[in-house]
């Protein structure tokens, strides 16, 4: 990726942001977000095309490799990438090609959402909580589609890992 040779943190964030975004060419799906192949790593490495959700975890995990300490954020409405180092954050919006936002820009996403512009919403998700959402957005979708066979099955899923963990 080349990170070795970044002077600095805001550096090495764009460096990362065009390798994934621009060199790789991974997107949103504006045609069709719905779509639940969207929510599958193995869809989105073969059409480069995905939701914010799968685009980050793929993204935290070549980040990950690569040495740098990207992290999910689980917004309402929109999930989003963020990356600290040095007292300073930056976040990244993994559906616009990897567009940077200030904190005020994601504090105003939220104030269109009629939600309160709180930077508790800022924060890391771990593993459980986006694997969670992702079940979350696969239920909506087979929901919304009719296809209640699918929805009980992710249902009784997401059912065993909520109740794993908290176990």
């Amino acid at each position: 990726l080349g990170l070795k040779y970044a002077d600095s943190p805001e550096s090495r964030l764009h460096i990362f942001r065009y390798y994934m975004f621009d060199k790789l060419g991974f997107q949103g799906n504006t045609a069709d977000y719905y779509d639940p192949q969207n929510s599958f790593i193995t869809s989105l490495m073969r059409t480069g095309k995905g939701i914010p959700v799968t685009i980050s975890v793929l993204c935290i995990l070549i980040a990950k490799r690569a040495g740098l300490s990207i992290f999910g954020i689980n917004m309402p409405g929109h999930f989003l990438l963020g990356y600290r180092e040095n007292g300073q954050s930056w976040y990244m919006d993994p559906f616009n090609a990897g567009a940077i936002l200030t904190d005020e820009e994601c504090l105003q996403f939220l104030s269109r959402q009629n939600l309160s512009a709180d930077t508790a919403y800022l924060k890391p998700a771990d593993s459980i909580t986006i694997l969670k959402r992702m079940y979350r957005n696969l239920i909506h979708i087979h929901s919304s589609r009719g296809n209640r066979e699918e929805e009980r099955q992710l249902r009784r899923h997401l059912f065993i890992l909520e109740n794993a963990v908290t176990s």
